[in-house]
């Protein structure tokens, strides 16, 4: 039988914790190093996106938009790249004054893809609450032919000096096979009013899922971030936005 010394020497030793100077020291490194991290513009942790970006359409017209950041694998070397930008012809709105479009995309072989069109309202008024909702639904009634889903759900999203509301539609035709290049399964439909009577008409497109995918989420909030700084238009008189938004809609497809 093993004596009591013996017993004792095989047992684990108790681990030593940790007392508040070596917390206090470790926390103070830290702090340090996040400092100075900070002051040469290094992330430790890359931040979702470049905030506050200004995209000149023209010498008094333009927006301001958090541009989302996307992982970046190139010649085994991981990076982080901020979603291309590449700005396009305005396409015609029914209501809105000159138009304004540009795209950002997904780098990094992630087929995503973000298309805006902005513009000003030639009445130079905000859509009411009810001309709004029922531009939506106007709008996704051109959508959901071609959809999984047989009604537009909408939800509201907060913007800065407006109101915005998005939907999520799923391509039926691509239920059973993968998409070919081009195509997309996924699409939100965004739209947001401005009290200026600035307007934003956008599609979010992806192969992935809407409801549960990180870069969907970027897609959103990108939009949702977006500041039109647009010259009043001069006063004309035209159909107001309700009218032909299914027109609209059909030149966008």
């Amino acid at each position: 039988m093993e004596n009591s010394s013996n017993i004792k020497s095989s047992a684990p030793k108790k681990r030593k914790s940790f007392t508040v100077v070596e917390i206090v020291v470790v926390l103070f490194i830290v702090a340090v190093l996040t400092c100075v991290a900070i002051f040469y513009g290094v992330s430790i942790f890359p931040s979702p996106f470049r905030y506050g970006q200004t995209v000149q359409f023209d010498a008094e017209n333009s927006i301001k938009i958090d541009i989302p950041i996307g992982l970046v694998t190139r010649f085994g070397k991981v990076d982080y790249k901020p979603w291309k930008i590449r700005q396009e012809p305005g396409t015609p709105f029914p209501g809105l004054a000159k138009t304004y479009d540009m795209q950002l995309t997904a780098l990094g072989g992630v087929d995503e893809v973000l298309t805006i069109t902005v513009g000003k309202s030639t009445t130079r008024k905000s859509l009411t609450e009810q001309e709004f909702g029922a531009l939506g639904e106007q709008i996704a009634a051109s959508i959901l032919p071609n959809s999984v889903e047989t009604k537009a759900e909408f939800q509201q999203i907060e913007v800065r000096g407006g109101r915005a509301m998005y939907c999520g539609f799923t391509d039926a035709s691509l239920v059973d096979r993968d998409p070919k290049q081009g195509e997309y399964k996924y699409l939100v439909l965004y739209l947001a009013n401005y009290d200026d009577g600035c307007f934003v008409y956008a599609t979010a497109l992806s192969d992935s899922p809407y409801t549960d995918e990180y870069s969907f989420w970027q897609m959103l909030q990108s939009l949702a971030s977006i500041e039109p700084l647009l010259a009043m238009p001069a006063e004309e008189t035209t159909e107001t936005l309700e009218k032909s938004a299914s027109t609209s809609t059909e030149n966008q497809q």
